[in-house]
């Protein structure tokens, strides 16, 4: 393919519908992964996470505010650059 003849790197990403997913993908791909909501405008909710003490308050907020942003998202790994 294209990208791959001009090493262009493609994120792996899942859509997630709780915590556990995004545990799980981060268990598969490691960090740093970026979190983005569904349903959202610009770059609002969106989160870089790099370790896990971020991913867990990224959790707790997320559930404690705005639970939809953390149950209806999509999860990416993310590429520096």
């Amino acid at each position: 393919m294209l990208r791959e003849a001009n090493n262009i790197d493609v994120p792996a990403f899942a859509l997630i519908d709780n915590a556990l997913h995004i545990i799980n993908f981060v268990k598969s791909n490691g960090y740093p992964v970026l979190i983005k909501p569904r349903c959202s405008r610009r770059a609002l909710g969106i989160s870089v996470l790099r370790n896990d003490e971020a991913l867990y308050q990224r959790l707790k907020t997320g559930l404690k505010n705005a639970p939809e942003e953390v149950i209806n998202a999509m999860v990416e790994t993310f590429i520096d650059g």
